[in-house]
């Protein structure tokens, strides 16, 4: 291509240009008629009030459906763990009995019989005992991994 061809080209594209501008303003944007918008405001609160004055909502769309499945399956799921976590518990207390007693409170109950007598060291042997059914295990013991899962889910 030679020079001549190159500068008729770039003239040719600057009048394009031009007329382009002109066509722009042209067809400038219009608005609509204000009737238009009273009249498709009244229709849109008439459709609106068909739904509530018969008590009919509208369905929910399918994210919304998806999006509520999707909690209630999380829901069911921790629900599902914590009862597995105990049901396990439960088998293993019966397969390999109580647990062990803790060695500072046979050490206390030790103290406590050795100082008054054995029937008081049998009540706080019997109070550790109860105290110690109506704690809830620690979480650390239940279940080790809860401080690395809730890393995990960090964002």
């Amino acid at each position: 291509m030679n020079d001549d061809s190159r500068d008729d080209a770039a003239m040719h594209d600057a009048a394009n240009d031009g007329e382009a501008e002109l066509l722009f303003h042209e067809i400038a944007p219009r608005n609509a008629a204000p009737e238009l918008r009273s009249r498709v405001l009244s229709a849109v609160s008439q459709e609106l009030s068909k739904g509530t004055a018969s008590g009919i909502r509208a369905a929910p769309s399918w994210d919304r459906r998806i999006g509520t499945m999707a909690a209630a399956t999380v829901v069911l799921a921790v629900l599902f763990h914590q009862w597995a976590i105990g049901t396990t518990e439960h088998n293993l207390a019966v397969l390999a009995g109580p647990r062990p007693v803790p060695r500072q409170e046979s050490e206390l109950v030790e103290i406590v019989e050795s100082v008054t007598g054995r029937g008081t060291g049998d009540w706080v042997r019997q109070r550790l005992v109860k105290s110690r059914r109506s704690r809830p295990p620690a979480i650390s013991h239940r279940m080790p991994d809860w401080e690395r899962l809730f890393k995990d889910l960090e964002i």
